[in-house]
């Protein structure tokens, strides 16, 4: 999944306002995402469940024991020098393997289906933790800024601001400056 950008977090001081619109922008754009892997975990899952029993047939009659028996016989058959009637009874041998095989098909295709779906889920639940996390700490940052909002607002109403406080500082005039002016 290739949309993942993921913002600067950075506190510049600029306008906590905008940066908590940004961040809430965020988190909906992975709340959206988080909607879309449960369903892909849901379904996936329900896939799974439903190719389950065709996953212990195949272990039960093992297609590959028939591949394996199907080659070996058609490299005896290139290979070893045999008069007609044997050729006619491996021709006969090898048909029915692939008949075999043939009837057993849909349990290999389902086979690496399985192995597919498996491989799904684990890449979604990775994904799902990977989101998470960050939705977490984008959650921690988002409290962090409006709570600090809401002291600032509460100082305002008390008649108190953080830019007298900084601006006090310039009007005090230091031994520099006294030392320049001689």
């Amino acid at each position: 999944m290739s949309d993942d950008k993921k913002p600067d977090f950075k506190d510049d001081n600029s306008n906590p306002e905008t940066e908590i619109r940004k961040l809430t922008d965020r988190k909906q754009e992975l709340i959206e995402k988080i909607k879309r892997i449960s369903k892909g975990l849901k379904y996936k899952t329900i896939e799974l469940k439903a190719l389950e029993p065709l996953e212990a047939q195949a272990e039960k009659e093992n297609p590959f024991i028939l591949i394996r028996k199907l080659k070996k016989l058609e490299f005896r058959l290139s290979t070893q020098a045999s008069t007609p009637k044997m050729e006619k009874v491996m021709m006969k041998e090898i048909m029915d393997l692939e008949r075999q095989i043939r009837k057993v098909k849909p349990l290999l295709t389902a086979s690496s289906r399985i192995r597919r779906v498996r491989e799904d889920l684990k890449y979604y639940e990775g994904e799902m933790v990977k989101i998470e996390s960050e939705l977490k700490t984008l959650r921690e940052r988002l409290k962090g800024l409006i709570d600090k909002r809401k002291e600032e607002r509460a100082n305002e109403k008390k008649g108190i601001s953080y830019q007298q406080e900084e601006t006090a500082e310039e009007h005090f005039t230091s031994l520099e400056d006294m030392a320049d002016k001689d």
